[in-house]
């Protein structure tokens, strides 16, 4: 038996998923609903048609069995699936707000419910629900289960119980798995940005919503961007690339400097489209900086 500080980790867990399901819930609608850009009820029309040659499709054992998501339920209480959607992370928000403030949500059944809640919308998230860190919230989320008590004592305890080693043994190597994977896979992409360490000079303004200081950061100098992407990749990039194809382009008139992003094939951030994006964010600066002078 190992010591582990499991009500601060389930306090901190049910707050990330208040988070998780509060983000969600306000861009169902625009994300899958009928005039959303990946419609649920399209989708799930589509994972019958796939089973159309199974008897017992659309039954509880298949559901189950097959695709596993609450969302099913709108059929019965004839909800549109986005309604249904919206609903389940209005559960979640709610008992995992819950969980923060009163132990007895703390415990196996609610974060289950949690859990199931989660892995629903993942079920029907598409392409915006098929992250890391989505995956990665179901991986904690199992164990979590495994490591709350089953009911909530009536006398007061202490933060720190003890816990069955297995339990705590594989929630550290879930944390070393996704520490590891993160630098991996930014290496086995071959990304000449991740291998050359030059991710983070346009990242801030690559970003799908950059936020008021990413401008500031893009300005940052390039050795700060290069040891912050030697550091996430926790040391497993054993080689640097020169960085000629990188030209400074100076704005002579507000004297903000860029660096202008050579095309690199088979690399995302290095399209077109994040170079618009980094154009753009440079002529946001320039205005600020003449509205400031």
């Amino acid at each position: 038996m190992l010591h582990f500080p499991r009500e601060p980790f389930l306090i901190c867990l049910c707050g990330v998923y208040a988070a998780a399901f509060a983000s969600i819930r306000t861009q169902i609608r625009g994300l899958y609903g009928e005039d959303g850009i990946e419609p649920v009820d399209v989708f799930l029309r589509s994972v019958k048609r796939s089973y159309a040659g199974s008897r017992d499709a659309s039954t509880l054992e298949w559901i189950v069995n097959r695709f596993p998501t609450l969302v099913w339920l709108h059929e019965p209480l004839q909800w549109t699936p986005s309604f249904c959607m919206e609903v389940i992370c209005l559960v979640g928000a709610t008992v995992s707000v819950l969980g923060v403030v009163r132990p007895a949500w703390r415990t196996a059944g609610p974060l289950a419910l949690l859990w199931f809640c989660y892995l629903s919308i993942v079920q029907c998230g598409q392409t915006f629900m098929q992250f890391q860190w989505d995956s990665f919230l179901l991986e904690v989320g199992v164990l979590a289960v495994l490591l709350a008590p089953w009911w909530q004592p009536h006398r007061k305890t202490d933060d720190t119980f003890e816990t069955p080693a297995a339990a705590i043994w594989t929630l550290r190597f879930l944390f070393f798995k996704f520490m590891l994977m993160s630098g991996a896979v930014k290496i086995q992409s071959r990304c000449p940005t991740w291998l050359g360490l030059t991710a983070l000079d346009f990242h801030f303004a690559s970003q799908p919503l950059p936020l008021p200081l990413a401008w500031y950061a893009l300005q940052a100098p390039p050795i700060i961007n290069r040891l912050a992407v030697a550091v996430t990749c926790k040391g497993y990039i054993s080689r640097r690339k020169d960085n000629d194809s990188h030209a400074e382009v100076r704005d002579s008139s507000s004297g903000v400097g860029m660096e202008h992003i050579s095309d690199a094939p088979g690399c995302h951030e290095s399209s077109f489209i994040e170079q618009s994006r980094i154009l753009r964010l440079h002529v946001v600066g320039s205005v600020h900086n003449d509205g400031s002078g």
